[in-house]
């Protein structure tokens, strides 16, 4: 593969389901603790006053590292980062099934951290390598449906197996699946490295690896308004989209249906409901999200419409989500929901790649996410805390208006993009 042309159908095809199937694996055992701990820390050793440090820790962890991941994935092969990510998540997995108490689990989660800066940064920058402007968008929404579909997998699957074989079984149940993933890896994901990329867009420039390795992220970004653009983006997605609503979900659902809910004969939980709902949100995500992202290839200035697009649905959504009466009003809401946030999250990452060149991607992508990471960390205390001056419902109108306010910003800054050169595609 590193001889193939980038962009070919039947290379790319092939690398991306590879990469992707092995990437879904590594998350089996993070989903699955998700899952799995709260109802059986007394097994692992953890007080249930622990769960939140647990929980957190790692992504602590990638904020600072992901920045320095992408600088040593700068200039390098990615390959054995990603291997090395990938044996990362096997040991953190395989240690969860041993954790005999709070220090040993936080250890095992700092190891996760680490192995999830590895396999995003070094993933990420290989599907720019392997794609052009003309197919990013598909391949990187295929990849994120194998993203999804580690997400949701490990989640139904971790909490199902440690209710009926325990929690340390689960555990050596998921490490099998990050063995499966890294001989995955091995077997299919070749190096990417110098692989032509395709055309450019027009405000950017090809860059040699006799660049400055020692230039600022800051310096980087100033020259790109479009990166400068997309990670404020991402941040605002992750914040309110991902951080705030999806963090709020359950308790918006005890307030507005209460503590249980009748689906004809079934009598439900709001946590249960919750857990279907996002469960719904994912399956239609993974789905949706190689159609976007085929589409945003396609039509005309297409990365930039389909990102506006993804940030007024998500304005509807949140509308719909925080004002709904019935199971009704929210499902739809849901259901806009996971339409906008494919848009958002397939759209955004090839807009970045398109808009990196091989001297920059693995840099700019660590900053990505950084953004990302930072917006998820922080919405879910922002919103808790904006629950003491208002209802849920002003919570989810807040981030409604914070799409809004990027939705007036990307028309400003985005469509206002020049016309490209003759002979290089604007997207």
């Amino acid at each position: 593969m590193p001889k193939s042309k980038a962009g070919s159908a039947p290379t790319v095809q092939r690398f991306t389901h590879w990469l992707g199937v092995a990437m879904a694996l590594s998350l089996f055992g993070d989903l699955a603790l998700f899952a799995s701990l709260p109802t059986h820390a007394a097994t692992a050793g953890i007080a249930v006053g622990s769960l939140g440090l647990v929980f957190g820790i790692h992504r602590l962890i990638r904020i600072p590292g992901n920045t320095l991941g992408g600088r040593l994935i700068h200039r390098s092969n990615r390959r054995p980062f990603f291997l090395t990510g990938m044996v990362l998540a096997l040991i953190s997995t395989l240690g969860y099934a041993l954790s005999t108490g709070l220090a040993w689990m936080l250890a095992l989660r700092v190891v996760w951290g680490l192995a999830w800066i590895l396999i995003y940064i070094s993933s990420m920058t290989m599907m720019v390598d392997a794609t052009t402007v003309e197919n990013r968008g598909k391949w990187m929404g295929i990849y994120n449906t194998w993203y999804l579909v580690g997400i949701a997998g490990g989640s139904l699957s971790g909490g199902v197996i440690a209710d009926w074989i325990g929690f340390r079984s689960a555990m050596l149940v998921c490490g099998g699946a990050a063995l499966g993933g890294l001989a995955i890896a091995l077997l299919g994901v070749p190096e990417t490295r110098g692989m032509k990329s395709g055309p450019l867009p027009v405000n950017i420039s090809v860059e040699s690896d006799r660049d400055d390795p020692h230039i600022s992220l800051f310096s980087l970004v100033k020259r790109t308004p479009a990166v400068a653009a997309v990670l404020l983006l991402y941040l605002v997605n992750q914040f309110a989209g991902e951080g705030v609503a999806l963090s709020m979900l359950g308790l918006l659902l005890k307030e507005k249906l209460g503590d249980t809910f009748s689906l004809g004969s079934w009598v439900l939980g709001a946590a249960s409901l919750s857990g279907m709902l996002l469960a719904l949100r994912y399956v239609i995500a993974a789905l949706l999200s190689p159609l976007i992202g085929e589409a945003s290839d396609r039509i005309d200035r297409g990365r930039i419409r389909t990102i506006m697009m993804g940030l007024a649905l998500s304005a509807l959504s949140m509308v719909l989500i925080g004002y709904g009466r019935s199971v009704v009003g929210i499902l739809a809401g849901m259901l806009v929901n996971a339409l906008a946030g494919s848009i958002l999250i397939v759209t955004l990452a090839a807009y970045l790649g398109d808009h990196t060149t091989p001297a920059t991607q693995s840099r700019l992508i660590g900053l990505y996410a950084t953004f990302g990471d930072t917006g998820s960390a922080l919405g879910p205390m922002f919103g808790y805390w904006l629950l003491r001056f208002g209802n849920i419902s002003i919570v989810f109108l807040v981030c409604a208006g914070l799409f809004i306010l990027s939705l007036l910003f990307s028309g400003m800054k985005l469509m206002r993009r020049r016309a490209p050169a003759a002979g290089i595609q604007e997207v």
